[in-house]
């Protein structure tokens, strides 16, 4: 199993892969305004987020969109093709480097296209969970009107197993 160092002075480093820029914006202000001596930095796409997995300092936790492009959009650039389950190559990646790190999905979609049908929450969840349980500790569903995704968001931190601030 590889381990990593925590940044200087015991921060938490989270790493959030997203590609929806409002929602990257949404999830870090709210982390920022609840848990301010954590840092967050962003993975915009399948191969910058493994990019950033293994640079160092490693995150101690990765907050992963299930659907991803699989380059960085850019103003050139159309960020390849689109991957309903980028969050899963993210995620078999880890599990082949052997890097442990407690991952939270966080997904604004309530179901994803699989063949000729749709898969719900409850049924990507139990894929995930058993797929990779040592390391995927919960699916939020996102909504940027509603904001019962942050109560989840901040359960599913506080009971990560990462050190964090004293509430």
């Amino acid at each position: 199993m590889l381990r990593h160092q925590q940044p200087k002075g015991g921060i938490v480093l989270i790493l959030l892969i997203e590609d929806d820029a409002f929602k990257a914006k949404r999830i870090c202000a709210f982390l920022q305004e609840k848990f301010p001596s954590h840092k967050t930095i962003i993975g915009r796409s399948v191969s910058a987020g493994l990019s950033r997995l293994f640079d160092a300092p490693a995150p101690d936790i990765v907050l992963l969109d299930m659907s991803l492009s699989t380059f960085d959009v850019g103003p050139r650039e159309t960020g390849g093709r689109p991957q309903n389950f980028g969050g899963i190559s993210i995620l078999d990646h880890m599990l082949r480097k052997k890097l442990h790190l407690p991952v939270v999905v966080i997904t604004q979609f309530e179901s994803f296209p699989k063949g000729n049908q749709e898969v719900g929450l409850d049924d990507v969840r139990g894929d995930l969970a058993n797929r990779f349980s040592g390391i995927f500790k919960g699916l939020i569903y996102y909504s940027s009107r509603e904001t019962h995704w942050e109560a989840d968001l901040t359960n599913l931190l506080n009971n990560s197993g990462v050190k964090r601030e004293a509430s």
